[in-house]
């Protein structure tokens, strides 16, 4: 009997491609593959695959961005970060260091960034790193208010104007209170204090004239500052006035009433005029339908002044007036100064079986077909048509009421006019 001995195959020398990216390492009947760092076998356990650092945590190049390379990774950082040693990592770039980070001033910084500042009186340009003078003038214009403002470098200086006084550290003006200055300033009246002045308040018949600071007496009667009334005379007296009526008028001169010659009577006006009070006198205007000087007064004859008045009536004069009798057809108007037409067309009863048309003074009928006007002429009659022999022919003629009806006789009818009867052979024969 032959004997057969098996020797180990060794996969790693008869395959070189086994265990790409990795070391193939014969074992016994076998082979396993030795993977580098950052690498992994694949599921068929033949080759070595990188591993993708990056899928495997959402924490790795935090502040900045993940990377993966072949059997390790490195962080893309975000900017004002900056690269770890190993390129593993990002830490904050501190531009503060660099530079003063280009800023003018003041450099602060901040995780992933820095900012720029500026000392007090200065602004930060639009480039975020230069500071320029602010003009505390211009952006406030109130900034000292009472006084003029002036800027220097950093800060502002107030110039006060009169009634105030600039600050320990000259940027506001404080009001002057000149009330508590001088207690006598006003003399007759009250001082009150305003911004950068004061006022004073006068007692009555006191004021303060142009040029001066205290109360003097007023002349209410040249200023007309009095209430005397129009028809009085101001006399000034000191710190107040006195008012007295002129001739022709009673009152205690506050008040000035004017005699009403009208109402006492003491008038001379004529018995048809009006009597008009003036002041200080009156006078007179003839009432209508008069005419004169108001003293003496006459009627006026409105009807032989014009000969057109009463249009359709007749024009009678009366005392300051007149009045028109009117035709018939016509009636008087509320004033019994003109005529007016009466439309008898909105009376009952006019026109039946007819059209009422009104006309100036008067009326017309238009009577509807089979009626006439009768003798009045303002009613519409029935017309008889059968009193007219050449209606119905041959027929018995029937009246109604707006027209009539042709009977004929037997082996008759009517003709085509409807206004006779003929024979039905005739009939026939015409309509041939």
């Amino acid at each position: 009997m032959m004997m057969k001995n098996c020797m180990d195959i060794d996969e790693c020398e008869r395959n070189p491609l086994l265990c790409r990216g990795g070391t193939c390492v014969n074992t016994e009947g076998s082979f396993q593959c030795d993977c580098p760092l950052g690498h992994e076998l694949s599921p068929s356990r033949e080759d070595c695959v990188d591993v993708n650092e990056c899928s495997l945590s959402d924490n790795l190049c935090r502040n900045g961005k993940c990377v993966n390379m072949i059997g390790t990774y490195q962080c893309s950082c975000n900017p004002g970060y900056q690269a770890t040693p190993d390129r593993q990592g990002c830490t904050d770039i501190d531009e503060c260091m660099i530079m003063n980070g280009g800023c003018d001033t003041q450099c602060t910084n901040s995780e992933g960034s820095y900012e720029c500042s500026c000392s007090e009186g200065y602004a930060l340009m639009p480039d975020g790193r230069s500071c320029a003078d602010i003009d505390e003038c211009e952006n406030n214009p109130d900034i000292c208010d009472g006084g003029q403002c002036t800027n220097i470098p950093g800060e502002y200086r107030c110039l006060c104007y009169d009634g105030f006084m600039a600050s320990m550290d000259m940027k506001t003006c404080i009001d002057v209170n000149e009330c508590d200055l001088n207690s006598n300033i006003c003399m007759f009246g009250e001082c009150e204090n305003t911004k950068g002045s004061f006022i004073c308040h006068c007692q009555l018949g006191y004021s303060v004239k142009k040029g001066t600071t205290g109360c003097t007496d007023v002349d209410e009667c040249e200023i007309g500052a009095h209430n005397c009334d129009m028809h009085a005379s101001c006399l000034n007296v000191p710190g107040s006035f006195k008012c007295s009526c002129r001739e022709g008028w009673i009152g205690n001169g506050i008040k000035c009433i004017d005699l009403d010659e009208c109402s006492n009577g003491t008038h001379q006006c004529s018995i048809n005029a009006q009597c008009v009070n003036t002041p200080g006198s009156y006078r007179c205007a003839c009432s209508e339908g008069f005419t004169g000087d108001g003293f003496t007064c006459s009627d006026v004859d409105e009807c032989a002044e014009n000969i057109n008045l009463c249009e359709n009536g007749q024009c009678l004069n009366v005392p300051g007036a007149y009045r028109c009798e009117c035709e018939m057809g016509f009636t008087p108007a509320s004033d019994s100064r003109s005529c007016q037409d009466i439309d008898e067309c909105s009376f009952q009863n006019i026109c039946v079986f007819g059209t009422c048309n009104n006309l100036p003074g008067m009326f017309h009928c238009i009577c509807d077909d089979g009626y006439e006007l009768d003798r009045t002429g303002g009613n519409c009659t029935d017309i008889d048509e059968c009193a007219d022999p050449i209606n119905c022919v041959n027929g018995l003629c029937v009246n109604t009421p707006g027209r009539y009806e042709c009977n004929c006789p037997p082996d008759f009818q009517l003709n085509p006019t409807g206004v006779g009867c003929v024979g039905k052979e005739k009939l026939s024969e015409m309509s041939k």
